[in-house]
């Protein structure tokens, strides 16, 4: 879609992805959880928990958003590229910052 409708606006594709995978997203959720509702209201009624899923969504959308962005102007190689070096610096930061001993 993103080479065939350029007109298309980011946030309609990121629905529209959003859309596709929320069916089998729920189907593995349910499998793995037979009490999904009662686990998904005692998380969202806890402050510290629901505060983590809201960062953690917001921060999954912005992902997602800046990736179909970058994807309008390179290859999906690059933006592989770019994720594993991101991913790698990620984990050399917490390694300094927590001061683990992996070197």
């Amino acid at each position: 879609l993103l080479d065939a409708c350029p007109d298309l606006p980011v946030p309609l594709l990121a629905s529209v992805d959003g859309l596709v995978v929320l069916g089998p997203s729920l189907i593995i959720a349910e499998a793995d959880d037979p009490n999904l509702s009662q686990s998904l209201a005692t998380w969202l009624t806890t402050p510290k928990i629901a505060i983590m899923l809201l960062l953690s969504s917001v921060s999954f959308a912005g992902i997602h958003l800046v990736s179909l962005m970058f994807l309008r102007s390179a290859s999906a190689t690059s933006l592989q590229v770019v994720n594993n070096m991101a991913s790698v610096l990620l984990a050399l930061l917490g390694a300094l910052l927590f001061k683990d001993q992996i070197f």
